[in-house]
């Protein structure tokens, strides 16, 4: 059995719930892959986006003008990383406790991610979640990698941050994605 084909589930009504109100057939369900590598790519780039656009406005308030605008990306880079359990370095120091909201950024964009994933693809079966926990996964850490390769002040081996980051996704992913199916 692949991947991406699937036996067609039964069919399931949409509606509002009240009998004889307005119902919908469900649309078809998205492939596991598919579904999987989106949601864990798109928690990735919009809980980074959302450290950066807080750096940015930093940045911008700072009436010295003494940061270049690259330097607040590598900040909210380092945040975001260090969040996740990721340690950069920033000026010869290793850094290794952030506040909590920090790592709840991420964590919660994958949780939403994880559950648009499992209905978008209909997830009913454990397999079915451990495809879309790995795919989702994959997705997250090749963002990470990407992440920690561009910030090249922070001394972050992007192999570890896709690795950190890969377990980290798919242990949440899975978590969610099972509680779902």
């Amino acid at each position: 059995m692949s991947l991406t084909a699937r036996p067609s589930a039964p069919t399931r009504r949409v509606g509002r719930g009240a009998p004889g109100g307005p119902t919908r057939e469900a649309a078809t369900p998205l492939p596991l892959v598919v579904s999987g590598a989106v949601a864990g790519g798109a928690a990735a780039l919009l809980s980074y986006l959302a450290l950066a656009v807080i750096a940015l406005g930093a940045w911008m308030l700072d009436p010295s003008g003494a940061q270049e605008w690259s330097q607040m990306l590598e900040a909210a880079s380092g945040a975001w990383l260090a969040g996740l359990g990721v340690a950069p370095t920033v000026g010869g120091i290793t850094v290794t406790l952030l506040p909590i909201g920090f790592a709840l950024v991420p964590i919660i964009g994958l949780a939403g991610a994880a559950r648009w994933a499992t209905e978008a693809s209909a997830v009913a079966r454990r397999g079915e979640a451990f495809a879309v926990a790995v795919s989702g996964a994959i997705a997250f850490a090749g963002v990470a990698a990407l992440i920690a390769s561009l910030s090249r002040s922070l001394a972050v081996s992007a192999a570890s941050a896709a690795l950190v980051c890969g377990v980290l996704a798919f242990v949440v992913i899975l978590t969610v994605v099972m509680s779902r199916a």
